[in-house]
C-alpha cells in the first residue's frame, strides 16, 4: 500500500519530536545546576516524561498488538511535553513575561483533544452512543481535572521539596484560566478534525488499541 506524503511528515515529526525530548534530558542531566534548571526538579520531571510517560502511545501498541499507528495522535500527545521542556532549555519561562500561559493553553487544549480523540475512537469501535454536547463537555471536564491536579501537585512539591515553580496565587488562576479557554477551542476544532475522513482515518489506529 502506497504512503501519502502526509503519512512520512507525521512519521518525521514524532521521531523529531522523540529526538528533541532525549536531547532535552540529556542536557539537564549534563547541567542540573544551570539557572535554567536548578531548583525546579526539572531533571527528575525530564526523566519521568522521556523514561515513562512519552511511551505511552508505544506501550499500549505493543500490549494491543495494533496494527495501524496512530502518528498525529502521539505526535499531538509528545508536543505538550516538548513545549514545556523547550521553555526550560531556551529558559523562555524566566526570560519570556508570561510565557508560561503558552503551554498551559495548549497543554490543556491537546489532552482535551485527546480525550475528544478517544472519546470518537470509542464510537468507532464500540459504537457507544455520545451526544457531540456529551463529548465535548466529558473531554473538557476531564482535561481541566488533571490541569488541577497538576498544579496542585506543584504547589505542594513547591512546599515539601523547596522547589519554585508557582509564582503565586495570580500564576495558578491563570495558568487554569488559559488552560479552560484551550480546552474550550482545542475541543471545538477536534469536533470538526474527527469527523472528516483525514480525521477518521487518524482515528483507526486508536480503535484498535481499546480494550
Amino acid at each position: 500500500m502506497k504512503k501519502s506524503l502526509s503519512w512520512y511528515f507525521w512519521i518525521g515529526l514524532n521521531i523529531f519530536l522523540r529526538l528533541a525530548i532525549l536531547y532535552f534530558l540529556i542536557e539537564v542531566m549534563l547541567n542540573p545546576s544551570d539557572p535554567r534548571f536548578a531548583g525546579k526538579a526539572i531533571a527528575m520531571r525530564n526523566l519521568i516524561i522521556v523514561g515513562l510517560a512519552s511511551l505511552l502511545f508505544p506501550i499500549v501498541y505493543w500490549l494491543r498488538q495494533g496494527k495501524k499507528y496512530p502518528w498525529i495522535l502521539d505526535s499531538l500527545y509528545l508536543s505538550i511535553f516538548f513545549f514545556d521542556m523547550l521553555g526550560n532549555s531556551m529558559n523562555w519561562y524566566d526570560g519570556v513575561k508570561n510565557f508560561d500561559l503558552l503551554p498551559h493553553f495548549h497543554s490543556s487544549g491537546a489532552v482535551t483533544l485527546l480525550i475528544t480523540a478517544f472519546l470518537f475512537a470509542r464510537q468507532y469501535a464500540k459504537n457507544i452512543r455520545i451526544t457531540k454536547t456529551e463529548m465535548v463537555l466529558l473531554a473538557i471536564g476531564l482535561a481541566t481535572v488533571i490541569h488541577v491536579s497538576l498544579e496542585v501537585q506543584e504547589y505542594y512539591t513547591d512546599v515539601f521539596f523547596s522547589t519554585h515553580n508557582v509564582g503565586g496565587v495570580a500564576d495558578t488562576v491563570n495558568d487554569l484560566g488559559v488552560g479552560l479557554v484551550g480546552s474550550i477551542i482545542y475541543s471545538g476544532v477536534g469536533i470538526f478534525a474527527f469527523r472528516s475522513e483525514t480525521g477518521k482515518k487518524s482515528l483507526e489506529g486508536l480503535a484498535r488499541l481499546i480494550p
